[in-house]
Formats: structure tokens, sequence, C-alpha cells
């Protein structure tokens, strides 16, 4: 499960054991069906995706997270 929380400005894996800031390290990735993350460089790098098919609640939180982080200014958003 990942979890999205704005207040700590990361994302959470697996019970909250594993975190990832939202900062200058991370690269997004908006395709028509995936939102892509990159999180550090070469082979340390961690990559995780969120889908943006779903029911109408998940189809919400993705919009919520990609607008989130449009407006971000210190990841790299393509």
């Amino acid at each position: 499960m990942i979890v999205f929380d704005q207040d700590q400005h990361a994302f959470f894996f697996g019970n909250r054991q594993q975190q990832i800031e939202i900062g200058q390290n991370l690269k997004v990735v908006s395709t028509s069906r995936h939102l892509l993350f990159y999180d550090g460089d070469g082979k340390s790098q961690n990559k995780f995706y969120i889908p943006k098919d779903g029911d109408q609640g998940h189809q919400e939180n993705v919009a919520y997270i990609l607008d989130y982080l449009e407006k971000s200014l210190e990841i790299q958003y393509k």
C-alpha cells in the first residue's frame, strides 16, 4: 500500500515503514495510464507507480496528488 502524506511531504509504503520524501531527488512522469516515480540515481534508485485507472475515489486521489505535484517546485515533473 502507498500512502501520500501532504503534511510530511512524503510517500509511505508498507505500514509507513519506508518513506520517500518529495524533494529534488524525486522525478515524476505522467503517462496516459500511470504516474511513474523515480527517487535517486543509478542502481540505488527507488521506483514505484500509481495507476490512474480505478474507482471514483481512487481517481479523485490521483487527481489530488497530480495537482499537488504539479504545483511543487522541488520535483522534476514531466
